[in-house]
């Protein structure tokens, strides 16, 4: 990356993953500081975006890594009528550019073709707030 993105970069102060997710959804949209920082250099551009998919690979990567190893470890999942599920909570997981994507085919390739474990994910909506009711109840 050229100097002159650097010190745009630096002005920044730090970007965060919806910063980073903006970068990859609209990579022509001026108004979000990624695209400012790679005016007129188009080498640039290309770069920090495949940067920036690299990152969200590696996290969604990490991620499968950490939900196959709880599969595994549990010694579910073995039967594909009776997949392990999988609640995926959160804004990050849906709506980080890729990251969705990047963490199933991951997991589909561990989880599925190496080890022939079955999963399923489902979208509970407020499952953290209901989890921790139900647990309140418990008690």
């Amino acid at each position: 990356l050229s100097t002159t993105f650097a010190e745009r970069f630096n002005k920044l102060g730090g970007v965060n993953t919806t910063v980073m997710s903006h970068y990859l959804e609209m990579p022509f949209n001026k108004e979000y500081a990624l695209v400012a920082c790679c005016e007129g250099n188009e080498d640039d551009a290309k770069a920090l975006w495949l940067i920036i998919d690299t990152l969200i690979a590696r996290a969604g990567k990490m991620t499968a890594a950490n939900l196959a190893a709880t599969v595994l470890k549990g010694g579910c999942g073995t039967d594909p009528r009776r997949p392990v599920c999988i609640n995926a909570d959160g804004t990050t997981y849906y709506k980080t550019e890729y990251l969705k994507k990047y963490t199933e085919y991951y997991l589909h390739k561990y989880l599925t073709l190496e080890h022939k474990r079955y999963y399923r994910f489902v979208r509970i909506d407020d499952s953290p707030t209901i989890g921790a009711a139900i647990a309140g109840l418990s008690l």
